[in-house]
């Protein structure tokens, strides 16, 4: 089992980076798992200090939000949706070049 396989950062993609002198927070930078085994294991290591909290996680990508994680049928619906010609356009290819927006 490999539980942390990057030599330089710990926590997979949930770290700060530095970037031309800037700080970037990527990652969801929150505990999530769908295994049962996984959080039973967070509650033993951590019984007092495993705070729960609701949370939305969104991605903001091209003018949408999508969930994260992401869900596969809404993520398919938005970037299908970017795609479609503007309004101006008469046929399904986009005669002007533009999409939707």
């Amino acid at each position: 089992m490999v539980i942390e396989k990057d030599p330089t950062y710990v926590g997979g993609i949930s770290r700060t980076v530095e970037y031309n002198g800037y700080r970037f927070d990527i990652g969801g930078h929150r505990f999530f798992s769908k295994s049962k085994e996984v959080v039973d294991l967070w509650n033993e290591l951590l019984p007092d200090d495993f705070i729960e909290r609701p949370r939305l996680s969104r991605i903001f990508y091209d003018g949408k939000f999508y969930s994260y994680p992401l869900k596969a049928f809404e993520a398919l619906f938005n970037l299908e949706s970017s795609a479609r010609p503007c309004a101006c356009c008469p046929t399904p290819s986009g005669s002007c070049g533009r999409t939707s927006r």
